[in-house]
């Protein structure tokens, strides 16, 4: 299930989640993904999420993470502990595609937001998902086109989308500034926020050091593409592991 706003159903309440088990994986994966899909293969037409032009992420200066849950109406879909499949159960079916090469393998579903013209993607990377299809990153552009291109249609009660740093499609570089501060990084129309925080994981057992406790790394990115003042895409994905 998907955490709800408070007072409806939640996920967290009715799955316990088990230890921090990801690895942390080269963040640059989703970076650089426009180089990676012209030799890969990718399973059924639907269309691929958007790319940004960064090869590796700037380094790390925000103090709270940029992203870390997608919220649609009084839904709330977490990074990396809500599935494809969950998304689904909430949103309504969807074809899931998947793509893979030797350098990254991914599964994704998509959703037209008709209304506001907008098409939202949940991303599942093979590595960091697990057998589970946990959502490691979403991603999200404004189309124009009439033709659905195979995504399903977001319901009306969902429509209205926004990340937990209330930053959205467009959005205006005013709310970016209020809301997520400096970015880390600019590269052209493209802005980079990115975090990259250290905590401990209590351990049941020893591990092969003989401690009790992991040392765990927990990142946070969110890129915007900006024109006319306004974001018109962006990718957003957090990862945690050891």
């Amino acid at each position: 299930m998907i955490c709800a706003a408070r007072g409806a159903w939640s996920l967290k309440a009715m799955r316990a989640r088990k230890c921090l088990r990801l690895r942390l994986r080269n963040l640059s994966l989703w970076l650089g993904l426009a180089a990676v899909l012209g030799a890969g293969t990718a399973r059924a037409g639907l269309p691929l999420p958007p790319t940004d032009p960064w090869n590796e992420l700037p380094v790390a200066t925000l103090e709270t993470k940029p992203a870390n849950a997608l919220k649609l109406g009084s839904v709330t879909v977490w990074l990396e502990f809500n599935t494809l499949a969950e998304v689904m159960r909430v949103a309504g079916v969807a074809e899931i595609a998947h793509f893979e090469d030797d350098k990254a393998a991914f599964d994704w579903i998509c959703y037209d937001n008709a209304a506001l013209h907008q098409r939202l993607w949940f991303i599942s990377d093979t590595d960091n998902g697990g057998a589970q299809r946990m959502v490691t990153s979403v991603a999200a552009q404004f189309v124009y086109s009439n033709s659905s291109d195979g995504c399903a249609l977001l319901p009306k009660t969902l429509s209205k989308v926004a990340l937990d740093r209330g930053v959205w499609l467009d959005s205006s570089e005013a709310e970016l500034a209020q809301k997520l501060g400096e970015p880390s990084g600019v590269l052209r129309d493209w802005r980079s926020y990115y975090s990259n925080h250290r905590m401990v994981q209590p351990r049941t057992t020893p591990n092969e050091a003989g401690e009790m406790q992991d040392d765990i790394a927990e990142s946070s990115y969110l890129n915007l593409r900006v024109e006319d003042g306004h974001v018109v895409q962006l990718i957003a994905g957090k990862m945690t592991g050891y």
